[in-house]
């Protein structure tokens, strides 16, 4: 790890600062299909893109958010993470970051990190980001089971779950507006890589 360490919650030396190979491995991981979805987006709402990803401990992974010019950590979650992803769930300029492991997943608000939902425990979930339900102006998340089931929770009024959808053997891959309806559609793949 580059930089200096911190103690981490009394088990874990994370480190202060992610240099450019740090980045270069949060790509590269993306290409070898790992359960992580990054992105560069402006995070904490100051207009200066930041890039979701992990940090690395000892014994556990947290969500991490470094500064996009700079490769300065700027936050990282106090506790493990299996898949974490960005969204506009909200009216605020700050995206959430939601989390997700086998013990629940979590929205926090991008900008200040406080808890805004949690919920929705279950092992092997990906987080899929995206304008399922068709309000321009708000996007969902979808927990995707690698095989089971899709849940779609809806963000406005209220984080709640709207629709659960049964798909098998399919694993998640990818979020876009197929037939061009004005909502997301969430493409899978199966066993044998066929989308």
């Amino acid at each position: 790890a580059d930089g200096d360490q911190v103690d981490h919650r009394g088990q874990d030396r994370m480190p202060r600062h992610i240099g450019v190979a740090r980045i270069h491995d949060l790509y590269r991981a993306r290409r070898n299909r790992r359960n992580i979805s990054r992105c560069a987006a402006d995070i904490d709402g100051d207009d200066e893109p930041e890039l979701l990803g992990w940090v690395q401990g000892s014994s556990i992974r947290c969500a991490a958010v470094v500064d996009l010019a700079t490769g300065s950590l700027e936050w990282y979650d106090a506790y493990p993470m299996d898949t974490a992803a960005v969204g506009q769930l909200d009216t605020d300029p700050a995206l959430e970051i939601m989390v997700s492991h086998q013990s629940g997943t979590r929205v926090l608000d991008g900008s200040t990190h406080a808890s805004q939902w949690s919920g929705a425990s279950s092992t092997d979930n990906q987080i899929m980001v995206g304008n399922f339900i068709g309000d321009p102006d708000f996007q969902e998340f979808a927990l995707a089971k690698v095989s089971g089931a899709v849940h779609v929770f809806a963000s406005q009024p209220s984080i709640a779950l709207a629709h659960v959808h049964p798909v098998g053997e399919l694993t998640p891959l990818a979020v876009y507006d197929v037939n061009a309806d004005g909502r997301d559609d969430l493409i899978l793949e199966s066993r044998s890589d066929n989308a």
